[in-house]
């Protein structure tokens, strides 16, 4: 990984990730998480941050991602309540915005699938809907486990 600096003034391609500070149910790591920056360490302070650039790693190609708790710096409050007050910008001049969920659990590949026939264009090809082969309720289970997630609660994305 690599860590460059851009204006906004200047637009390059990037992609903002959305995220739930805290852990894997909204509490905070346990310590600081290493991750490895141009040959230097930076310490990521959330688990989901931490999983979330995991995530989005790439290893056949490249990819700017955005992210607050490594993008802004966190010791400087002037810089912060800047930061904060341009938020909306950065997200709306980025390609991409990204939304970590969380960490995957055993119903997260089934309502990925189930979302993305509504999503997914079928032309002429007949494909089977997902509540033609998923009985209601277990599809429901599915649903509800990424509805249920943080992420939808937080402020931000309420807005």
């Amino acid at each position: 990984m690599s860590l460059i600096t851009v204006s906004l003034l200047e637009p390059v391609e990037y992609e903002a990730l959305s995220y739930v500070w805290g852990g894997g149910e909204g509490g905070a790591s346990s310590g600081p998480l290493p991750i490895s920056i141009d040959g230097q360490f930076l310490n990521i302070r959330t688990q989901n941050l931490f999983n979330a650039l995991h995530s989005l790693r790439r290893t056949s190609s490249s990819r700017l991602v955005w992210a607050d708790a490594t993008c802004i710096n966190q010791a400087d409050w002037a810089e912060k309540g800047h930061q904060v007050s341009i938020m909306g910008e950065v997200y709306q001049m980025a390609q991409n915005a990204v939304a970590y969920l969380g960490a995957p659990t055993t119903k997260t590949a089934e309502a990925m699938e189930m979302l993305g026939y509504f999503t997914d264009t079928h032309g002429d090809d007949p494909v089977a809907r997902p509540w033609e082969i998923v009985p209601i309720g277990k599809m429901e289970d599915a649903l509800e486990d990424i509805m249920r997630r943080p992420w939808f609660d937080r402020m931000w994305t309420v807005q």
